[in-house]
């Protein structure tokens, strides 16, 4: 069978990728039921894992563009695993749980803002009580 003429023909490099082959080796050996792979099967592992956010994160980017905006949200993927598309259903529950820790966090902070400003605005005397006695 004649190879096509729109994939490569030679094969993956190192310079190609743009995920840390370390990284990647160091996630896969996380499974236990993995003990050893040779450097191709980090190499396609690698690619496919940067395939995977590349499409992900085109869907996300066209979830901001619909809503005319620039900046990604961590909502946008929700929206993107939550969708009617099968192929992201299964990170749905993990995205959801990363949102809502992204927005408590936020929230977290805007509070911690808050108080300072309260502090910024108290006069320097209420920190040492009602002056010299």
């Amino acid at each position: 069978m004649p190879v096509s003429s729109s994939h490569p023909t030679s094969a993956t490099s190192d310079q190609d990728l743009k995920l840390p082959l370390a990284r990647i080796n160091k996630i896969a050996k996380l499974d236990p039921e993995v003990k050893k792979f040779t450097r191709e099967a980090l190499l396609l592992i690698t690619k496919s894992a940067e395939l995977f956010t590349e499409k992900l994160g085109r869907q996300s980017e066209g979830v901001a563009k619909v809503q005319n905006r620039r900046t990604l949200l961590p909502e946008d993927v929700m929206e993107v695993c939550s969708g009617g598309k099968e192929q992201f259903l299964f990170l749905r529950e993990d995205i959801r749980d990363l949102v809502r820790e992204q927005i408590q966090e936020r929230n977290n902070n805007k509070k911690e803002k808050n108080v300072v400003a309260d502090l910024g605005n108290q006069q320097i005397t209420a920190f040492f009580g009602r002056g010299a006695q």
